[in-house]
């Protein structure tokens, strides 16, 4: 066998020892945890938005298994609070949104880019200081149990062969039911998070 030979086969047995160590497998663990942005509106009956927004923090965690090389379905949760939020009828006021769900996770194998998505129950609930506006304002709004969808894409550099770190953008949609005055309104939430990534598996 030439040289040559010799090198092309190198290379090959190579190349597919790279492809087969950025296969994922097994069990998968995602965790994202940074800063986010919450905004949080429903509408009145006279048109007017009633709602709170301000940065914050947020985390998220997935945990799945491997389908195929590249493809996870998972279970997904988040939380996303704002301890300085804006609030037109209330005073210190605190934001916070949960959410449960399922999902999938699509690895693009050779840049460790990961896209993720999930739908599923969220919950959100205001809270602050009351004010009174003609009367007295409560303490807590939380709303019903909703339906809500995150979204999120990612890159992981290899710690090690089953260990990565890295960034990740996030974006949460939810509504749920929030009766204004015993009028049945729906209230919208927003999020928006900027995380530090880690992933398992």
């Amino acid at each position: 066998m030439s040289v040559r030979a010799l090198l092309v086969a190198a290379l090959i047995a190579g190349s597919s020892s790279i492809a087969q160590g950025q296969a994922r497998e097994g069990a998968q663990v995602r965790l994202l945890v940074g800063p986010a942005y919450v905004h949080m509106g429903q509408d009145l009956n006279a048109g007017d938005e009633l709602g709170a927004a301000g940065l914050g923090y947020a985390a998220q965690l997935a945990i799945g298994a491997m389908v195929t090389d590249a493809l996870a379905i998972n279970t997904e949760l988040a939380y996303a609070r704002s301890d300085a939020a804006e609030h037109d009828v209330l005073g210190e006021t605190s934001a916070t949104a949960l959410f449960a769900g399922v999902g999938a996770t699509y690895w693009l194998l050779e840049a460790d880019v990961y896209f993720a998505g999930s739908i599923g129950a969220t919950r959100s609930s205001i809270e602050g200081a009351p004010l009174r506006v003609q009367i007295e304002v409560p303490q807590s709004d939380a709303s019903e149990v909703g339906f809500g969808a995150q979204l999120s894409v990612g890159k992981t550099f290899e710690v090690s062969r089953r260990f990565g770190l890295g960034a990740a953008l996030s974006l949460g949609w939810a509504t749920a039911s929030n009766p204004v005055s015993g009028v049945d309104s729906h209230r919208r939430a927003l999020t928006a998070l900027l995380a530090l990534a880690a992933a398992i598996g």
